[in-house]
């Protein structure tokens, strides 16, 4: 890893250099620079006295603030060099504002906004940027300047399209089979709505004619007289059965009926609990269809967005 002195073209301020690496930021300044640049810069201005570096050093922001665009072109490159695509644009755009008539710009914003060609593009605004950017380079230089750097933009628009086209289709193919399965699950949550209200149509009916015998002070007398009645009617009939046994039948079908007329209000009671047990097993199917629904809506709006977002 030998060591060598280098001087940043930006500030100005003496480096010790890697001469290994392509390039590097200046420690001063914080300017990127290619290192066979700085280090030729240093030998071509190596009788620049001390003193005069300090004073570079010391007015390095006023000096920044007036680098001419070859200098920016020189940063971009050296930021191109190290990826650090973002802080090459913003060079590049520099130049083109300065000398907007200097090619080397213009195709330096091409390669920075695609990060030499390898960034994913997707939207319209961005293409059509790039296409700008391509007849500014066609407007300023020559067709043996531009040849090279004009066709690959050519090629790469037409493949970021390409890409479009095709992830489009199958953002529409999931779009239409997501709308499929959310009017799938409208019509179940429609239908399960539909079952819901009528087991609670039933339920109500039922509890309401439960409630009214319960209620009916005539009607638990009416029912609790029967009930003894057929009971001791039935025992009665069946002591007599000993000496009549032709009365044992009757007898027998007394108690019997004693027994229907008291469970028949334990059958109603039974047959409501499991109308509301059916009540409780739809509703909770219904708000799993529910939730289920919001999930695929969501899906649904987000697929929309993003095939909004493609040119």
């Amino acid at each position: 890893m030998p060591m060598v002195q280098a001087k940043c073209e930006n500030c100005g301020g003496i480096l010790a250099v890697d001469s290994d690496l392509k390039a590097a930021n200046c420690p001063f300044c914080g300017t990127a620079y290619i290192v066979q640049d700085s280090i030729n810069y240093y030998n071509s201005t190596v009788n620049i006295d001390n003193s005069s570096i300090a004073n570079v050093r010391a007015n390095v922001v006023n000096i920044n603030d007036e680098r001419t665009s070859e200098g920016r072109l020189k940063a971009a490159d050296a930021y191109m060099q190290i990826n650090k695509f973002d802080e090459a644009l913003r060079e590049y755009k520099e130049v083109t504002r300065l000398t907007p008539h200097n090619h080397r710009g213009w195709q330096g914003m091409i390669e920075a906004f695609t990060c030499r060609f390898g960034r994913r593009i997707r939207t319209r605004d961005d293409i059509r940027t790039l296409e700008d950017y391509g007849r500014s380079v066609r407007t300023f230089s020559s067709d043996e300047q531009s040849k090279d750097i004009l066709q690959k933009l050519a090629d790469y628009i037409e493949a970021q399209r390409v890409q479009n086209r095709q992830e489009k289709a199958y953002l529409v193919q999931q779009i239409e089979q997501t709308q499929g399965e959310v009017n799938a699950l409208r019509a179940r949550e429609k239908e399960l709505n539909r079952q819901l209200n009528a087991v609670n149509k039933s339920v109500d009916r039922k509890s309401q004619k439960i409630a009214a015998s319960e209620n009916s002070q005539s009607a638990k007398e009416a029912t609790t007289f029967l009930a003894l009645f057929f009971f001791i009617s039935g025992l009665m009939l069946l002591m007599i059965s000993v000496m009549i046994k032709v009365l044992l039948w009757f007898g027998i079908v007394s108690i019997v009926l004693s027994i229907l007329v008291v469970s028949s209000g334990f059958r109603k009671k039974r047959n409501v609990k499991k109308l509301a047990r059916r009540e409780d097993n739809i509703s909770n199917k219904s708000e799993n269809l529910r939730r289920e629904l919001i999930k695929q809506e969501s899906r649904l709006s987000s697929l929309k967005r993003t095939l909004e977002t493609y040119e």
